[in-house]
């Protein structure tokens, strides 16, 4: 009697391993870009402690198209329902090193649930609702306004982050941010209104965020886009508190 409760489970088991994932498909995208830069400059010191005068040639990480390896995913749970996760990590290909000597997910990394009718909702690590669409509008893609530090957050990562991003309204989606400090910093929150459409797109979003001690910065941003043929003419506005 027990070998054959034994072959009926081997069975069993065979019969789920055979089974076809009709009730959920998965899809994996790995992505990335390779990028280093080579630099010669004079007139700076070529080591440590030495005086300025010298010649130095470098081979760097792309500080533009920063080297990184990712994965997306998102697995199909039926009715417009899907589960969604991003894994980031920045490279330093110039010597093969990670992006960030303590985040193994420098650039990001959060699981979450997408529904064709009510938006995106994800948890983690991840970019901020001014860098979803706030790049689209500035210079450069927001370098020329992040390099500041008062206006870092134009683009930045939020740990221990919510993030919703709603569906299109008429060419209307809405995006919120909340961040928990765990007892490291405040809290941070977001809000950001994007519209899009017929060549036309115009952006705004606010962010406070608070230190232990209550203080808030705070940073408004707005911008737009018009499409005039080949050419897209644009404009960001942003202010620092």
């Amino acid at each position: 009697m027990k070998s054959r409760l034994h072959h009926l489970a081997a069975a069993a088991l065979l019969a789920i391993a055979a089974m076809p994932a009709a009730q959920a498909q998965s899809q994996v995208t790995i992505y990335g870009i390779a990028a280093v830069e080579m630099v010669h400059v004079t007139g700076v010191a070529p080591v440590a402690g030495a005086a300025a005068g010298g010649t130095v040639t470098r081979l760097d990480n792309s500080q533009v198209t920063s080297s990184r390896l990712g994965f997306r995913g998102v697995e199909d749970l039926g009715g417009g329902l899907g589960a969604i996760y991003g894994l980031e990590s920045g490279i330093g290909l110039d010597a093969g090193m990670a992006g960030s000597a303590t985040t193994m997910w420098s650039r990001g990394s959060y699981v979450g649930l997408t529904d064709s009718r009510l938006g995106i909702l994800t948890l983690g690590r991840q970019w901020n609702t001014n860098d979803d669409i706030m790049g689209n509008y500035f210079v450069f893609g927001g370098y020329s306004a992040f390099r500041f530090r008062e206006f870092g957050f134009i683009s930045d990562l939020v740990n221990n982050s919510v993030k919703y991003v709603s569906p299109s309204w008429g060419g209307f989606r809405l995006r919120g941010l909340y961040a928990v400090g765990e007892g490291i910093t405040g809290d941070t929150g977001e809000l950001a209104l994007n519209y899009s459409s017929n060549g036309l797109s115009a952006g705004a979003s606010y962010r406070q965020a608070k230190n232990l001690a209550g203080d808030a910065d705070k940073l408004t941003s707005v911008g737009a886009s018009y499409a005039i043929g080949n050419f897209r003419p644009h404009a960001g506005w942003s202010e620092s508190d």
